[in-house]
């Protein structure tokens, strides 16, 4: 049924309890598929360990790094069920996952289920099966929300796909920011069948203080969400291109935040991206406003506004 890829990378620290929140599932008919990415501490004899007791475990080896990327691309060559999800290595999976896409699947047929995570790390211990409420959307509908960050996240993870969609559609290789944006949109374009549940299917460890990381500054892999823009404009149908700008403000105004958050050196580094994406928020904005579905975006356009005033 399920085929899981979680890439390591020194993740000796949480990556046998990641292991672990996929081996409790309460639903069995799956393949944990983990790729070691040349960890150079003891993540490779840790899962090994497992894998020794548990044949679910498949165990991948690239004998040198070469990023989550490539290594999720090898785990979907890989892989061998009908339906894919990716999993960090330092995250987990509430034990009612698995069960819940085979729920949604069943009712639905859905090519994608998107559904949320969560920061909570109590929820891995959570003892009730949550209540389902599904929503469905057709690939317009779908596009027209993920344009408008509404509901349908950019994440690798809080999803799972029907392999056969994927045939064609991997990681960018030479994009390290966005990637996950970039996949999905992808995907989206080969679905017919959307399903949405506003339940924590994903629990994502906080490390840093920042999901974004934002502390990291901003830096030469910002500048792939211009890629990340450019591969989106050029696939999106004429009928839903105004929702392309909507998605360029936010991405923009985000990677602004990070900008004036950075260090001088950064700042007179990249002074021009940054002028550029001002530039367009200044004339966007209300724009965004006027046009996105989400109200979240709404506001984010009137606080730019005022807080360049």
């Amino acid at each position: 049924m399920f085929s899981i890829i979680m890439p390591v990378y020194n993740s000796e620290r949480y990556v046998k309890e990641a292991i672990e929140s996929v081996l409790n599932q309460n639903f069995n008919d799956f393949e944990l598929i983990v790729i070691d990415d040349g960890s150079r501490d003891k993540s490779l004899d840790i899962i090994n360990t497992l894998a020794s007791h548990d044949s679910r475990i498949k165990v991948l080896i690239n004998q040198e790094q070469k990023g989550v990327s490539f290594s999720r691309n090898r785990g979907l060559r890989y892989c061998s069920n009908s339906y894919v999800l990716f999993l960090d290595s330092d995250d987990l999976l509430p034990h009612y996952a698995l069960k819940t896409y085979y729920t949604v699947i069943k009712k639905t047929n859905a090519d994608i289920v998107f559904s949320k995570l969560s920061t909570n790390m109590n929820k891995i211990r959570a003892e009730v099966q949550p209540k389902i409420h599904i929503q469905l959307f057709n690939q317009y509908k779908a596009i027209k929300y993920y344009l408008n960050f509404r509901k349908l996240s950019g994440y690798a993870g809080a999803k799972v796909y029907r392999k056969e969609i994927l045939s064609n559609t991997f990681f960018m290789e030479n994009v390290n920011y966005g990637e996950d944006g970039i996949f999905n949109y992808a995907a989206l374009q080969n679905a017919q069948i959307i399903a949405y549940i506003d339940l924590d299917t994903y629990i994502y460890r906080v490390r840093n203080g920042s999901l974004t990381g934002r502390n990291s500054g901003y830096g030469i892999k910002n500048l792939n969400s211009f890629k990340q823009i450019d591969f989106i404009s050029k696939r999106t149908p004429k009928i839903l291109k105004k929702y392309v700008n909507v998605f360029r403000f936010e991405i923009y105004n985000s990677e602004i935040q990070i900008y004036e958050e950075s260090g001088k050196d950064s700042k007179i580094k990249f002074s021009k991206e940054f002028k550029k994406m001002k530039k367009y928020c200044d004339s966007y904005w209300l724009y965004t406003f006027l046009v996105s579905i989400n109200p979240r975006i709404k506001l984010h356009a009137l606080k730019y506004f005022v807080g360049r005033n």
